[in-house]
């Protein structure tokens, strides 16, 4: 989204970056070094990249944090697959979890209609339907981004403003176009099952699905 981080670190001089890293740039990561690194989860994906091996896509999220100092920050969805792989994690950032359920012990939890955020700065809550973006896996990554924004004492009426507000990205659920009635939606980012999965369960209308595309190992 916008310019790339080498244009952005030759050009500029911000005081924070926010970077999207994917597996396949996280492999040829060796001494970069996130101060605060977020897993949002890990489903199964370019599996013809990782000989087809689960385990070894998992491993490869996981670099995010292998420089990761104690200073640092680990962000991860409350995620069996991340749970029961922690050990793949071989940094020493603090651990901080967020939760669709109800779990009070998280940074960020669910409980009926509502948002808790247990932050180190802030504590405050916010109503589920009050997100810019529909579906429990945006509530997800709206309690992933409130943690950040907590960590780096971003006031809360700030982040809450900035969770009812944002309009999303590109391609990602994108209404298109509406033709008598019907609605278009450019969701071409979703591109394995379990995003596609949460996408579909966001959906409060009749749906025709129109998919394409080249397989990559995923389990349909």
């Amino acid at each position: 989204v916008g310019y790339s981080f080498a244009r952005q670190v030759a050009l500029e001089n911000f005081e924070y970056y926010v970077i999207e890293l994917s597996s396949f740039q996280l492999d040829g990561m060796y001494k970069f070094k996130c101060n605060v690194a977020v897993i949002t989860n890990i489903t199964p994906d370019h599996l013809d990249r990782y000989e087809y091996k689960f385990e070894k896509y998992i491993r490869s999220k996981f670099r995010i944090s292998q420089n990761q100092y104690e200073t640092d920050f680990l962000v991860i969805s409350d995620d069996n697959t991340i749970n029961e792989h922690l050990n793949f994690n071989s940094g020493k950032a603090t651990i901080l979890t967020f939760t669709t359920q109800n779990n009070k012990n998280a940074s960020a939890y669910m409980e009926n209609d509502t948002i808790y955020f247990n932050g180190n700065n802030n504590s405050f809550d916010m109503l589920y339907n009050k997100l810019a973006l529909p579906g429990k896996h945006n509530a997800a990554n709206s309690m992933a981004a409130g943690i950040v924004g907590d960590i780096l004492k971003i006031r809360k009426d700030y982040i809450r403003e900035s969770l009812t507000t944002f309009q999303g990205v590109e391609h990602r659920l994108e209404p298109f176009i509406s033709v008598r009635g019907v609605e278009f939606m450019n969701d071409s980012k979703a591109t394995n099952v379990n995003s596609t999965w949460y996408a579909l369960e966001s959906m409060r209308k009749e749906v025709v699905w129109i998919i394409g595309g080249v397989d990559k190992g995923n389990d349909y």
